[in-house]
């Protein structure tokens, strides 16, 4: 599968207030992600960003994870909002140890990579290419998460980067060897 537009990271991070422990920042975008179908066979998945294709029911609320796991809790999402096709969430960091870390490190520039937990809802558009297929869905996010490596690339704190065609070439491909490896 060849992605042939550019992409660029854009993720300034928005109000933050150190005293309240709060960083509003994108963490969602229509960025492609390839995806394994089951059938030996892969595809592209594009979350829709188009106010009725997301859900936002769940995520006001939701928690602030460290690497999607449910036992590390390190804050809370109080605002979300669809902006320029992505989801823009403001978060509350907790004050227990490992939060207080965490925040220090996106404060500091250090960790800058989020993700979000969603359920797929269902698609709402289908593209052919010539060598697979694009499927844009209807989703619903459920929690945020701090992480080592996104899915999306395009989406984080504080930082912003051009994300060539080779870059993203060389990403499906290690994603494709890591599938085969694990079947």
């Amino acid at each position: 599968m060849k992605i042939e537009t550019k992409q660029f990271r854009q993720m300034e991070v928005g109000e933050s207030d150190t005293e309240k422990r709060t960083i509003e920042f994108s963490v969602s975008s229509e960025f492609p992600v390839v995806r394994y179908s089951g059938n030996d066979e892969f595809y592209e998945e594009i979350l829709s960003h188009n106010a009725e294709d997301v859900n936002l029911s769940r995520i006001i609320g939701a928690p602030l994870l460290l690497q999607h796991e449910m036992e590390d809790v390190i804050g809370v999402i109080e605002g979300a909002k669809i902006e320029n096709q992505r989801l823009l969430v403001k978060a509350r960091f907790s004050k227990n140890k490992k939060a207080q870390e965490v925040f220090e490190d996106v404060t500091d520039g250090i960790r800058r990579n989020v993700s979000i937990g969603y359920f797929l809802r269902g698609c709402v558009k289908k593209e052919r290419l010539n060598d697979g297929q694009r499927f844009y869905f209807s989703w619903e996010p459920y929690e945020c998460s701090i992480v080592s490596v996104p899915a999306d690339p395009t989406v984080g704190i504080g930082r912003q980067l051009e994300i060539g065609d080779e870059q993203k070439i060389e990403t499906e491909k290690n994603i494709k060897e890591k599938i085969i490896i694990v079947l």
